[in-house]
């Protein structure tokens, strides 16, 4: 079984636990959860009515308790279960099952969010063709909005404190070996000379969040 095989067959396991918020593998408690909620509705300057699609779905958990009009939500997830649990959970949104560098919904998007997905990715190639591709998808003076990006800088320490025989027992998707991580300063410098991206900021994540301290967003917004 091919590496994103065994990510897919991971998610779907995890796709049918009874616990919504293991299903996307953030257990916290509520006020968490709010806080989470608050800073991407800030960040994204999310008013209601936009446009919005997110790649990376899951079960639409986070996006069902945004500030957003269901009948305008786009949602896609590689996991196909997952795509089963969002519709359930938004009924009157619109869901596909694909993968992040191959999106089946047409833009423009006024916004764009993917929380939490990016260190899943199989290398920093596939990042930039992503964002590319996530770029291309939204309208003039709209906003992207990056979630969970690992920084590199930690990629060591984070990398060296894992045991690998313990992992080996884990699904592939919660080894910490298996992760990627990004250089984020280059990532946002080199966003800024693409000719339709008018800035590109790193944003630190609430201190409450137990993994901030090597984890970051990164908000993007178009000419």
């Amino acid at each position: 079984m091919s590496e994103i095989d065994q990510k897919r067959e991971a998610w779907h396991l995890q796709s049918q636990d009874e616990n919504t918020q293991k299903q996307v593998a953030r257990v916290a408690e509520e006020r968490i959860w709010a806080l989470l909620v608050d800073n991407v509705n800030e960040n994204l300057e999310l008013s209601g009515d936009e446009r919005l699609l997110d790649v990376g779905c899951g079960n639409a958990y986070l996006l069902s308790r945004l500030n957003i009009n269901e009948n305008r939500v786009y949602g896609v997830d590689f996991a196909s279960n997952m795509v089963e649990e969002a519709r359930k959970r938004l009924p009157a949104a619109h869901f596909n099952q694909g993968e992040a560098c191959d999106i089946s919904f047409s833009g423009p998007f006024q916004r764009v969010l993917s929380y939490s997905i990016f260190h899943y990715f199989p290398d920093i190639q596939y990042v930039g063709f992503v964002i590319n591709r996530l770029i291309a998808l939204t309208e003039p003076k709209g906003i992207i909005l990056i979630g969970d990006l690992l920084d590199s800088q930690f990629e060591a320490q984070i990398k060296s404190n894992s045991d690998l025989n313990i992992e080996a027992s884990l699904p592939i998707i919660h080894r910490y070996s298996q992760w990627l991580f990004v250089d984020l300063k280059r990532l946002a410098s080199d966003l800024v000379k693409h000719p339709r991206v008018a800035s590109a900021e790193l944003i630190q994540q609430p201190s409450e969040f137990t993994l901030s301290w090597y984890r970051k967003d990164l908000k993007i917004t178009l000419n």
